[in-house]
């Protein structure tokens, strides 16, 4: 079965068992019952798989706080508090944080650990959950001390007075706790081809463990679980790369994702935030993409549009462009949903800043959002799987900790071709420096992965935010028709009409949120807030 869950009610979609829904809620059934019934543990199990992150129902997606894309709505928390550099302690916007939920989990899946080993079910049984529930609490102590660094190390399920008063514990030994608890567990979880459930598999804990130690820089780590990954031959990269981001579910390239099934059970919202006004022309039109992340993706021939010989044409931008920026933007002329866009200002249908309803940078998001779907989706209509893990996430993630441990090397090569081959383009040249293969890792990424939830984290973990995002504003594109019936279109269009973004040095931190730290005094707070 495919590595994939199933966010549903809390006991809708436990194994079918025809009598399943007869039985009480969990919340009425007395916690020693739910510890000798197997299908009522995966019932428990469920509701912490439940609270993993996606940002498909948030009003905006992180990269909207970095270079790659703003939100339309000044109201949102992406615009009014993030990018100015107003966070607090007080005021946290949920994707940036995330403090309440992952310690929620974590106190469910250590509350579960202890009960599951201390009751009589099967052995068998019991490792397999206990190990799942392992891998769940390991990903979220990654959200954590990816965030706010020093974090409460909890391993027991916490009980009463002193045992809640918890210290920060070093992010090094958070780090640590993360890389062994997924030596511990990878062996007892199946593998892709023998997974039963649906849940978490040894690629799925492979996976974190490449992403985590990448961002602990754990160069030999992460070496290691990526290699396991790619060797192991359970994944391959889809050659269509916006198929990818359409599918419901089961591509072969996702190693892990969190699915959906739409307004009958449990959909999301990302086509209602995000769709352009024509097709929308309520909600929708939150994800701006910047002129700045269009500039970035390369020719179809593999070279930058300020390259010789590149073909790059500024009067028709968008033609001989690599695969990726055509799965991912949505642009003047671009065809979606059977019509051809049009943001020609003033009068165009989807024309920048014509209404507070419209894109502030001439731009919308392609990538995720579902051609399948009627004009007008309603909320929980959306049905496109979150791709948590996936296999290019894994070679980029090897390229990148090979090179810094080792240099350009050939394993460096091959996994950026690997990538590249996919959308038919040159691989990167094999004389580049170990600093010029940085580059080129970090533009790779960032266009592969743009809108994934990676760009905002990544700039932190290479200490590049300040640079790339203090007192900037970002561009977008107005196209205009000249007076013989072309078309003009002013690529440096200044998107000023929300904040210049600032972010300080205290920004690579998130602040600990106040009223955790007024119930708990041993909380420090991070430094400048």
């Amino acid at each position: 079965m495919r590595n994939t869950i199933i966010l549903l009610v809390l006991f809708i979609g436990f194994y079918s068992c025809d009598d399943y829904l007869d039985r009480d809620p969990l919340d009425k059934i007395a916690e020693t019952s739910i510890f000798q019934d197997e299908s009522l543990c995966q019932a428990y199990l469920y509701n912490v798989y439940s609270k993993l992150n996606h940002p498909l129902g948030y009003y905006y997606m992180t990269d909207n706080c970095t270079d790659n894309g703003r939100t339309k709505s000044g109201w949102i928390s992406s615009q009014k508090v993030v990018v100015p550099g107003l966070m607090s302690a007080t005021n946290i916007p949920g994707e940036m944080g995330s403090w309440k939920n992952s310690y929620k989990a974590i106190r469910l899946a250590n509350d579960f650990i202890e009960k599951l080993e201390a009751s009589k079910l099967d052995a068998d049984f019991k490792q397999l959950k206990l190990a799942e529930a392992r891998w769940l609490r390991a990903e979220f102590y990654f959200e954590l001390v990816k965030r706010f660094g020093d974090v409460p190390l909890i391993k027991v399920a916490q009980k009463s007075g002193d045992d809640l008063a918890v210290s920060r514990t070093p992010a090094a030994d958070v780090w640590k706790f993360i890389d062994e608890e997924l030596d511990a567990i990878d062996e007892i979880l199946p593998l892709k081809a023998d997974s039963k459930n649906g849940l978490a598999t040894r690629e799925a804990c492979w996976a974190l463990g490449s992403r985590a130690m990448l961002y602990a820089k754990n160069w030999s780590k992460c070496i290691d679980y990526s290699k396991r990954i790619i060797s192991g031959g359970a994944f391959q990269l889809n050659a269509d790369y916006g198929a990818l981001f359409a599918s419901y579910g089961g591509d072969k390239e996702v190693i892990f994702e969190i699915l959906f099934d739409g307004p009958a059970n449990k959909g999301h919202h990302f086509d209602l935030y995000n769709l352009p006004f024509s097709y929308r022309a309520d909600w929708g039109s939150q994800t701006n993409p910047t002129q700045e992340l269009v500039d970035a993706y390369c020719m179809a021939n593999g070279k930058a549009i300020n390259e010789a010989g590149s073909g790059y044409d500024a009067n028709n931008p968008y033609v001989g462009r690599e695969p990726r920026f055509y799965a991912t933007i949505l642009y003047h002329g671009a065809k979606f949903k059977g019509k051809v866009m049009n943001t020609i200002s003033p009068d165009g249908e989807d024309a920048i800043n014509k209404t507070g309803l419209h894109s502030i940078t001439g731009y919308y998001i392609k990538k995720y959002c579902d051609e399948k779907l009627p004009f007008g989706p309603l909320k929980n209509d959306s049905k496109i799987s979150w791709k948590m893990f996936r296999l290019a996430e894994i070679y980029l993630n090897l390229a990148e900790a090979e090179n810094e441990a080792n240099g350009p090397n050939e394993t460096v090569l091959n996994s950026l071709k690997a990538i590249r081959d996919r959308v038919n383009l040159p691989n990167v040249s094999a004389s580049l420096s170990k600093d010029e293969m940085r580059t080129a890792i970090r533009k790779e990424r960032r266009v592969e992965l743009a809108f994934e939830d990676q760009r905002w984290w990544d700039l932190i973990r290479w200490g590049k935010s300040i640079e790339v995002l203090n007192d900037k504003y970002f561009h977008g594109v107005m196209v205009t028709r000249n007076d013989d019936g072309t078309l003009n279109y002013n690529l440096n269009h200044v998107v000023s009409n929300r904040p210049k973004q600032v972010f300080l040095e205290k920004h690579y931190l998130m602040p600990i949120p106040h009223g955790e730290r007024e119930k708990n005094p041993n909380l420090t707070q991070n430094s400048g807030y």
